[in-house]
């Protein structure tokens, strides 16, 4: 065959064929700051609990550490019609946490640590990356991994000996971060996440040709993996259950699928259901305060603006649903990238909050390196 019909044959396939996801980029998973627990819980009699914010804070007069967990099983094995393999791995383009230093002097420092098994031990050990500081008072982005902001270095890798044994099988990973005492303002986290390479090490955002919208994804969790503001809050096989002299403030975390290479937006909740257990409920109980008033609630990555839906509407199936209007229109709540994205529920005496389930968008790429 002559050469020119070769490169003719090769154009009409690549032309025909349809859009190839590339398997060489990375997962993006996102957390919210209510993730995150202190390694040394504490109840302070004025503002109740660690929990029932999607934020962490630390409202003590002295430096408390944090551990922000990475589920990563968000990361799916297959694009397109093309599988390949789940690399196992610490391999990253970039890790980054969300923060607010409340103190105007004293440094707010993260680190990631991860689980590896890099010898024959089943259980892994740990490796710790090199610890990432800012200072100043304010909102800040600190970038374990490749920070594109000027005011920090440009980490290309995670430093000590997490970086030196990055490839190895992972077990666990984890970002620690140590917020200050409480200065002028109160110190907290506001999300973090990381993105880990899905085949190739090094992966990056290089050469991306389009975005589209795949298919929808179911998400749910677990009323215990709730927290709140307060005692009288048990949790249980059942939920969190609120046994208290009056309502608690409940914040149930929200870890969504991964995005493709990139944070993704605008993307969208809905049919988003929060299960309760307890007193009947009616159409008028979400406003007489007979059973759980709820809404979704996100910070805006952009400007670190707190918005929410309407209040879930009660539903004869004894669970909340955000109803379609929560944006002010007849489509699905439309969100922009977010910092941190959770459940906020106000719960009566002597209710459980079960869980909830909901349907996300999940966006990929195609092309890239």
């Amino acid at each position: 065959m002559k050469r020119s019909s070769i490169w003719v044959l090769a154009a009409a396939i690549l032309f025909f064929a349809p859009p190839l996801l590339a398997s060489h980029k990375s997962w993006v998973l996102k957390h919210g700051g209510s993730d995150c627990v202190f390694e040394t819980p504490q109840i302070n009699s004025f503002f109740g609990g660690d929990g029932g914010d999607i934020y962490l804070f630390n409202h003590s007069d002295f430096a408390r550490t944090a551990v922000c967990p990475i589920s990563a099983s968000g990361r799916w094995g297959s694009s397109g019609t093309n599988s390949f393999a789940v690399a196992r791995w610490a391999e990253a383009k970039r890790a980054w946490v969300h923060v607010y230093n409340g103190h105007p002097t004293q440094a707010l420092t993260c680190q990631a640590v991860a689980r590896l098994r890099v010898r024959l031990a089943p259980g892994g050990e740990l490796y710790y990356g090199t610890a990432r500081s800012i200072t100043g008072e304010g909102n800040h982005t600190i970038e374990l991994i490749s920070g594109p902001d000027a005011a920090n270095p440009p980490w290309d890798n995670w430093g000590g000996t997490l970086e030196t044994n990055e490839s190895a099988r992972l077990r666990s990973l984890d970002i620690e971060c140590r917020l200050p005492a409480t200065g002028d303002n109160y110190s907290y986290i506001r999300g973090y996440g990381v993105a880990t390479c899905q085949s190739l090490a090094g992966c990056r955002d290089e050469n991306l040709t389009f975005e589209t919208v795949g298919p929808e994804v179911s998400i749910q969790g677990n009323g215990a993996s709730c927290s709140a503001s307060g005692t009288g809050v048990y949790r249980g096989a059942d939920g969190l259950f609120v046994n208290a002299d009056g309502p608690r403030a409940i914040i149930c975390p929200i870890v969504p699928p991964s995005d493709d290479s990139h944070e993704h937006g605008p993307g969208y909740f809905k049919r988003l259901r929060v299960y309760y257990g307890g007193e009947p409920g009616s159409s008028t109980c979400v406003d007489n305060g007979t059973c759980p008033r709820c809404y979704l609630v996100w910070e805006r990555l952009s400007d670190a603006v707190v918005q929410s839906s309407l209040p879930f509407v009660w539903n004869a199936g004894n669970y909340l649903e955000m109803p379609l209007t929560a944006n002010g229109s007849s489509t699905p709540l439309t969100m922009p990238v977010w910092s941190t994205a959770a459940i906020s529920c106000v719960v009566p005496n002597g209710q459980t909050i079960r869980g909830y389930t909901a349907w996300a968008s999940q966006a990929l790429i195609s092309g890239g390196q």
